[in-house]
């Protein structure tokens, strides 16, 4: 009795911390699960639901799976599907590759590492749009750099534009994109080389292991888990990407480098722009009419200088003869 006299208090102020303890825990991730259902679910979820209906800018009404019937009948579809995945193997296949070996390289005792390491960070800190400007210089076919070399050790006759046809452009726009992403992961990949165990490498090289296998057996599997991270990250952030194929080309000569993002964003566009440039041709005119009707109004009698929005709009005070 005298030990449940005891305990049983401590045990029921024990329950008590542990729900206050437990509704504080639910108050400080509240923010965080608000930002994620406001900004991720909500709009994840009415997407679903607007593809189960045929919304327009007048409104929508419920088609059920006819949606996905068309997408399936499409032949387009699986074309830009094979398409985006085989710009984002090569392109994170490219970077894996290339960011490992740049990497390495960046992690070994050379004098002026420090340096090398700071100036592979433009590629990835400078915007993309104007990145993919100096890519463009780089394509152009009369005054480009890869074309005029290419002319002078006479691997071709004449200029070539590379972003003119549909294979060319498909791979130039890889390569930007590479060049763009690789600093990143060079820089996760250095970062997780770091953090491995030197004795690891002592320990192989007392056993006399060489380089290639110290790299092969000690680094690639201590490495791994940051491997695979980069490679998901990477490969959503390419799967998504528009802007450098949407610079060069707008999608390609004959759309051969559009891939899934790219044909949404015109689909959409080509929906919706038509309806944009009908009210801001309105706009225009009701704007340019309401200058010309103040400049009559100030100068009475004097001609009307936008005759046509004028008369459109009937709001010129001017003369009807002056119109």
């Amino acid at each position: 009795m005298a030990d449940f006299a005891v305990t049983g208090p401590i045990m029921v102020t024990a329950k008590r911390r542990g729900l206050s303890e437990g509704w504080f825990a639910w108050a400080l991730i509240a923010p965080a699960i608000i930002f994620i259902g406001v900004i991720v679910a909500w709009p994840l979820l009415e997407t679903i639901r607007l593809s189960f209906t045929n919304a327009d800018m007048g409104g929508e009404s419920w088609v059920g799976f006819d949606n996905y019937a068309k997408l399936l009948q499409s032949s387009k579809f699986y074309e830009i599907i094979g398409r985006t995945f085989f710009w984002m193997v090569l392109s994170v296949g490219l970077k894996l590759i290339v960011g490992l070996i740049g990497a390495t390289l960046l992690n070994a005792a050379v004098p002026g590492r420090a340096l090398f390491r700071v100036l592979i960070m433009p590629p990835w800190v400078i915007p993309i749009a104007i990145g993919c400007i100096g890519w463009l210089w780089l394509y152009n076919g009369h005054f480009g750099f890869l074309s005029g070399m290419a002319q002078r050790f006479g691997l071709i006759d004449g200029p070539l534009e590379f972003l003119a046809y549909k294979n060319s452009a498909f791979y130039a726009a890889i390569v930007t994109d590479v060049w763009v992403g690789t600093p990143m992961v060079s820089l996760f990949f250095l970062a997780a080389m770091q953090g491995v165990n030197r004795d690891l490498y002592e320990a192989a090289w007392v056993d006399g292991a060489g380089r290639w296998y110290r790299f092969r057996r000690i680094t690639i599997p201590q490495i791994m888990p940051v491997i695979v991270s980069m490679a998901l990250l990477s490969a959503i952030w390419t799967f998504n990407s528009l802007e450098i194929i949407w610079i060069f080309t707008q999608g390609g000569p004959r759309r051969g480098d559009r891939g899934a993002a790219g044909h949404i964003f015109s689909a959409v566009s080509e929906r919706v722009e038509p309806r944009q440039q009908i009210l801001r041709g309105e706009i225009a005119c009701q704007w340019t009419a309401t200058r010309c009707c103040k400049k009559s109004a100030s100068t009475a009698g004097s001609p009307c200088s936008w005759p046509l929005c004028c008369c459109r709009f009937s709001r010129c005070s001017a003369p009807r003869s002056a119109r």
